[in-house]
């Protein structure tokens, strides 16, 4: 501190403050889209459309509704799609929000080419069922102590918590943003889940993409709706013209 005193004390701030304004973010519509990719064994499936900002009061329900649904070996999406049908090694999703515009959810799972519509069905169920009905007790409890048994390791080296304190000052948050979620999420409820499920959850609008052969799908993929194909192909480099010959 005292060496960074001594190079920059004498700055002194000029002119007007500099304004920063994150761009807005396109309106979701949904979309179904096909990326083919032939030196894969498996279909690479992945969902998502945009979210929120950290500062949106619904922002702690929406962790505890996150992580019942897709973060970790007890979600509802992992114990679906792996656990009971054995679909996928892994398979999950999150929200991640952020601090100045709409952050997005996501959801994924990787499953071999003949279950492809299956994982895709399931995923979609698992996002729709947590909109129709209140999470379980023992759910809601696996949730919060979750968030709140991990909560310290946001906080245990000085090089995370001048970061945190950084980004608050930055994005003009309150010191204390942290702690108040902690306590925000202690208060949340099964009703706060299924209400924030129903609001932020919007299956109509997922952006999914699908990611391998589509000749071994199981099925067609457009029994999901209208199939958009995205080229990746790099092209191949033009040759170059032969340089011309001195003489």
């Amino acid at each position: 501190k005292a060496r960074m005193a001594q190079l920059l004390g004498s700055w002194k701030a000029e002119g007007p403050a500099p304004s920063y304004r994150a761009p807005g973010t396109p309106p979701a519509k949904g979309s179904l889209n096909y990326i083919e990719k032939r030196d894969v064994t498996q279909t690479f499936l992945f969902l998502g459309h945009p979210g929120f900002r950290f500062d949106d009061p619904d922002y702690p329900a929406v962790q505890v509704m996150s992580d019942l649904l897709g973060g970790g070996f007890a979600s509802r999406i992992f114990k679906k799609v792996r656990t009971e049908m054995g679909l996928a090694y892994g398979a999950g999703g999150a929200v991640v929000p952020a601090y100045d515009h709409q952050g997005f959810f996501f959801f994924y799972t990787a499953t071999k080419p003949e279950s492809t519509t299956v994982a895709l069905r399931a995923i979609l169920d698992e996002i729709k069922r947590i909109r129709e009905a209140p999470v379980t007790d023992e759910e809601l409890n696996y949730a919060k102590s979750a968030y709140l048994n991990t909560y310290a390791f946001d906080f245990d080296s000085k090089e995370k918590v001048i970061r945190r304190l950084l980004n608050y000052d930055f994005y003009q948050y309150p010191a204390d943003f942290n702690t108040r979620v902690r306590n925000a999420v202690e208060k949340v409820t099964k009703d706060d889940v299924l209400r924030v499920a129903k609001k932020h959850l919007q299956p109509d609008l997922l952006s999914i993409v699908a990611v391998g052969i589509k000749e071994q799908f199981d099925k067609p993929l457009d029994m999901f709706g209208a199939v958009n194909t995205i080229d990746l192909t790099i092209p191949e480099p033009k040759p170059k013209a032969p340089a011309a010959v001195v003489k």
